[in-house]
């Protein structure tokens, strides 16, 4: 995953922010947590699209109508969520931190995984 590509969506929610006043809390507001576990299944859905393309036997599996039901979201209750926090930029930035955070990890992790099934293939040679 490329950082750049993380952080150009950071940088777009961020000067989303301007105007505080003009988004009241929404009654349904999704907590930063689980808007953080949205940000990031959207995020790897879209890597894979962009990756793998027209290959994904189970495209269906990579559409927006995923994210509504694994999160047990509406697509209304989304989109009041990200304006709220798109308005204000100190606590959507924490969360997309964190997201980055994560990813990171899970980036650390295939690495890590990947090193150690070419050092055993390396091995097998010997």
């Amino acid at each position: 995953m490329k950082k750049s590509f993380v952080l150009g969506i950071l940088l777009v929610f961020f000067f989303m922010g301007c105007e505080i006043d003009s988004i009241e809390r929404p009654d349904d507001l999704i907590s930063p947590k689980k808007m953080e576990a949205i940000l990031k299944d959207v995020i790897l859905m879209k890597a894979v699209r962009s990756n793998f393309g027209g290959n994904i036997k189970y495209d269906s599996l990579f559409g927006v109508e995923f994210i509504y039901a694994k999160h047990n979201i509406t697509a209304a209750q989304l989109d009041a969520s990200e304006q709220y926090y798109a308005k204000r930029p100190k606590e959507y930035v924490i969360m997309h931190k964190r997201v980055l955070l994560q990813l990171q990890q899970m980036s650390d992790s295939i690495d890590a995984v990947i090193l150690k099934e070419k050092n055993a293939a390396v091995k097998d040679l010997k």
